[in-house]
């Protein structure tokens, strides 16, 4: 997956002049954690939800929503490029990878693909993603994803997989994706949207038609340090960018979830 551009994507609505997730500061719509020094993280896993889709159907101009765990946590820490040092995310999309030979396709327009950052050809200064095979997923299903270490070793360089498996279809699920890196992870976004299309641009219709009509939300976060102890994230939480993304980092759900709402315009027809 590219990196994110949300002051190009979301043109920051309501936030003139804020960062990209790719530049110097993070993005507005999503929320993360630091491990502290001397820990890092060996697994990171959670659930999300499959939101109802966009008014209407596009392609080539993306929405990713996703988590994701960094080898580190990005240039605004002090690092040249966070994305070349390695990103997993399990990555919900509209917009992109949906075709009628995946059964993807305007009455089922979301897809999901397992992306690292570190591939073949990445350079310090340049990431070089990679994905396994798009699959469509339904509206209204909920996935369980993984981020974690193969095995139990502390010694770099060393394994780390990822994967997602499916509440309504049982038999869907994709993983484990298996990539090799030479540095514990260190940084969690544990929710992140990242359009690629200018929400406010006057090609894009006021109506938000091209968001997500109901809120995407992840929860039951586990962190695990490299002893697989469980941590305690304290979140930082973006303030979104409203009207057309809000993000509630303390959302409990009707059956005791506990975790990230994130709301769009589209939902309220702003």
């Amino acid at each position: 997956m590219r990196p994110s551009r949300l002051a190009a994507a979301v043109a920051c609505v309501a936030l003139s002049g804020c960062g990209a997730v790719g530049g110097a500061e993070p993005n507005p719509a999503s929320a993360g954690w630091l491990a502290p020094a001397g820990t890092w993280l060996s697994e990171v896993s959670g659930k999300m939800n499959v939101p109802k889709p966009s008014a209407k159907f596009y392609t080539g101009h993306p929405l990713f929503l996703w988590p994701g765990l960094f080898i580190s946590p990005g240039p605004h820490e002090g690092y040249p490029s966070r994305k070349a040092m390695g990103l997993f995310q399990p990555v919900l999309t509209l917009g992109q990878g949906c075709s009628s030979s995946i059964g993807c396709g305007p009455d089922k327009p979301w897809t999901i693909a397992n992306w690292y950052s570190n591939c073949t050809g990445s350079t310090p200064d340049k990431a070089n993603y990679c994905h396994d095979a798009y699959q469509s997923i339904q509206t209204g299903d909920t996935l369980s994803w993984y981020m974690r270490r193969v095995g139990s070793s502390s010694v770099f360089p060393m394994q780390y997989e990822m994967g997602w498996s499916s509440t309504l279809n049982t038999s869907q699920s994709a993983g484990p994706f298996v990539q090799t890196i030479t540095a514990g992870p260190v940084f969690i976004w544990a929710i992140e949207a990242e359009p690629w299309f200018a929400i406010n641009n006057a090609t894009i219709d006021p109506s938000f038609d091209m968001l997500p009509q109901s809120p995407y939300r992840i929860w039951d976060v586990v962190v695990k340090d490299q002893e697989g102890k469980a941590l305690n994230p304290e979140w930082k939480c973006g303030p979104g960018a409203p009207p057309a993304i809000t993000l509630d980092c303390g959302w409990t759900g009707p059956k005791g979830e506990s975790g990230f709402s994130m709301g769009f315009g589209s939902e309220s027809g702003v």
